[in-house]
């Protein structure tokens, strides 16, 4: 499959889905990837809608990873929601594993991490490579559940890929990203970069952005100048990689624009505007936030839109993104954000950036609480926050002068 275009490995595929194991394992295996799901739909949205509602169970869950990764419609987390369930009782382990994300960063309007972890926990025992994987990931870093340990986590997951070699198991490449992502956390760096380089050359475009800070970016996050780079961006290009097409963004430094000269500089803001855009509709998980923020300060040629940034942070948050949310927020609180959204986007912004990892939110969404915000969350902001900003000793000359900008790289 690795030898394949996304799209053609689908078509590939998809007439053996049903009565073949191993066509169902490598059908599973592309859904896996978020990016994967974007290259897919552009081409086969019709034919998948179409034998869902027919009732196929390989394509109800196809639909469900559209809804639920590309976020098109005002109903798509219900329509998410109802076709998991479909593809859960025809014994789709992954749709279990997909859907409990949804308990975890409170899709259902309220987050509760030990349906998570029950619902989790499940999907591994129904053989979910998607839930064995998040395991592991929630065993090296500390969550759902698990005390942080990358040596546990390491031990793992070499014996599984041990086991799979010896039996001649094909194995996901998404094992070896997350075995680079556990060397990271051991401090193992030039080993970690291997397994990203192997997982990337295997079909997993996800291990594109891992390499790429590793290998290629500098300690500010800025794309190393060199021919090297070049060719690994291009090499991304190649493989229909969102991030690669970010490359500008991840060169210029708006810092230094004056010194570019006009002609440079009107190149520079037509390639940011078409890239990025090409890297939202391939599903770059930063796009909208870096599109949002270039109208937003109205740097690097863009010119200054409060409009334009509010609809690309938007964007940005449909699809689950917390900078994007956090932006939200800067914006209605310098007074920029469109009139015809109210306070409580505002709040419903911040809970939602805390949810999907902002830590930088803790704070203000504690201290909303306590001046009789969130009632409607209150049992969630009791359990999982209250206790944390407390055990933090953070005191209001501490809390964070948050432009939005906090590290997306985290």
């Amino acid at each position: 499959m690795k030898a394949c275009k996304t799209e053609d490995a689908f078509r590939l595929i998809v007439p053996h889905v049903h009565n073949d194991v191993h066509a169902q394992a490598l059908f599973c295996q592309l859904l896996r990837s978020s990016q994967n799901i974007f290259l897919i739909m552009e081409s086969f949205k019709d034919f998948v809608e179409k034998y869902a509602l027919e009732g196929n169970p390989w394509m109800q869950y196809a639909w469900a990873r559209y809804h639920d990764c590309v976020n098109p419609d005002s109903d798509s987390i219900q329509i998410a929601e109802e076709y998991y369930n479909k593809a859960i009782e025809a014994g789709i382990a992954d749709a279990r594993m997909f859907l409990a994300y949804f308990w975890r960063d409170g899709d259902f309007g309220m987050v509760d991490r030990s349906r998570y972890i029950r619902e989790r926990e499940r999907a591994v025992r129904e053989d979910s490579h998607a839930a064995v994987q998040q395991q592991l990931r929630d065993i090296c870093y500390g969550n759902g559940g698990y005390e942080a340990d990358p040596d546990k986590a390491f031990r793992m997951l070499s014996k599984f890929i041990q086991e799979s070699n010896d039996q001649n198991y094909y194995i996901d490449p998404r094992y070896y990203t997350l075995y680079g992502d556990i060397l990271e956390a051991l401090g193992e760096k030039e080993k970690s970069v291997v397994f990203y380089n192997h997982a990337l050359n295997q079909g997993d475009k996800g291990a594109f952005f891992n390499l790429m800070v590793s290998s290629y970016m500098d300690e500010n996050y800025k794309l190393k100048n060199s021919d090297e780079s070049q060719e690994f961006m291009q090499r991304g290009q190649n493989l229909l990689c969102g991030d690669a097409f970010m490359s500008i963004q991840w060169a210029v430094d708006p810092e230094y624009w004056d010194d570019y000269g006009e002609e440079l500089q009107a190149t520079i803001t037509d390639s940011l505007k078409n890239d990025l855009e090409i890297a939202h509709r391939l599903g770059a998980k930063l796009s909208e936030y870096s599109m949002g923020c270039h109208y937003y300060y109205g740097d690097c040629g863009f010119e200054q839109d409060n409009e334009q940034a509010f609809s690309w942070f938007a964007k940005g948050a449909l699809r689950r993104c917390a900078s994007c949310y956090s932006m939200i927020v800067t914006m209605f609180d310098e007074g920029t954000n469109p009139d015809r959204y109210g306070e409580d986007f505002k709040y419903e912004a911040m809970i939602r950036s805390l949810r999907l990892g902002n830590e930088d939110m803790l704070p203000r969404v504690v201290e909303a609480y306590q001046n009789d915000h969130f009632t409607e969350y209150a049992a969630e902001i009791e359990q999982y926050y209250l206790p944390k900003y407390q055990d933090s000793d953070i005191t209001d000359d501490e809390l964070p002068d948050d432009d939005g900008r906090f590290d997306a790289w985290a």
